[in-house]
């Protein structure tokens, strides 16, 4: 799987969304519209019921609405401290909820039925992509179905401004591009192989990110658009629209199951060094490296690997 860098962005950050009001991302008609798009085809993507499931990138639990009542266990995942107290609050502490990247994440192989990784995937730094897969596919038991979205470099506005020269790179390239600060744009053929090579099958796609703009430049008439979901999936298929859902299966079914629900270090790992984890009342603690992981409001905090 190729991962090759065409722009260099301007500066790297860490976390775009630390005190950050996300809420206030999805204002506006354009959003609006394209937040209940979003929501639908989740609806329609993701196998539901579930035993355990994983939103990685949670935000302040946009899409908790759909899964929350449907899983037996739901754990929101995300680097901002600042989102997952929303998300908090969202849920009303219904979930367990972890501070950690993306590309390293405390839990044991095969401890989720369902994974979930939507508008995150164009923010991860280009040398951990191809770890952030490994980490969904190695925390994803057999059988168990990814859920997740991409910025496709291939859609059509790039396709057309390329032909008029106005791009910098090449959207047939299958190699991966950056569009302005920590914003990657992947290759449909790219993300599909680099699925493929980990065990998943199939596929089901869905295309977004046409129909919201019309809405936006629609005026008065702006309820009068439709949102799309029966254009989706030929978008998805064409792999023609800009942003690109992508639902798959883990086809080894040999690689275990998720057990009933049970206190968290049932499924928790320490991601330094992979050891088991005991629960302290304000942190929890890895029996083989010695290292520490704060609890704080509710949140446990794995941004920091670190080994005694």
């Amino acid at each position: 799987m190729d991962f090759k860098l065409h722009l260099e962005p301007d500066e790297t950050q860490a976390d775009m969304y630390e005190n950050v009001e996300y809420h206030d991302f999805w204002e506006g008609v354009e959003r609006r519209h394209l937040d209940r798009l979003e929501q639908v085809l989740i609806r329609r993507m993701l196998k539901l019921p579930a035993r355990r499931l994983v939103d990685i990138g949670c935000g302040f639990g946009r899409l908790a609405n759909i899964y929350l009542d449907k899983c037996r266990e739901v754990v929101l995942v995300d680097s901002s401290w600042s989102q997952l107290q929303q998300a908090r609050e969202t849920t009303g502490g219904r979930c367990t909820y972890i501070a950690s990247n993306a590309a390293r994440l405390p839990f044991r192989p095969g401890s989720f039925d369902r994974a979930l990784l939507i508008r995150v995937f164009h923010h991860i730094p280009i040398d951990q992509a191809e770890s952030s897969l490994d980490e969904l596919a190695r925390v994803l038991c057999g059988g168990g179905q990814l859920l997740f979205t991409y910025s496709n470099k291939r859609n059509l506005e790039r396709i057309a401004r390329w032909l008029m020269r106005k791009l910098p790179y090449n959207p047939f390239d299958p190699s991966t591009s950056y569009i302005w600060e920590a914003f990657t744009m992947h290759h449909p053929r790219t993300i599909r192989r680099g699925l493929v090579e980990r065990g998943f099958g199939d596929f089901d796609l869905r295309g977004s990110g046409i129909l919201d703009k019309i809405a936006g430049r629609a005026g008065k008439l702006w309820k009068w658009v439709p949102l799309g979901v029966g254009l989706a999936p030929l978008l998805g298929r064409l792999a023609l629209a800009p942003w690109i859902f992508v639902g798959g299966e883990k086809t080894d079914t040999g690689s275990g199951g998720t057990d009933e629900a049970e206190l968290p270090e049932a499924y928790l790992q320490c991601p330094a060094c992979g050891g088991d984890l005991t629960g302290l009342p304000r942190s929890y603690h890895c029996r083989d490296c010695g290292g520490e992981y704060p609890v704080k409001d509710g949140i446990i905090d794995f941004r920091e690997v670190t080994a005694q």
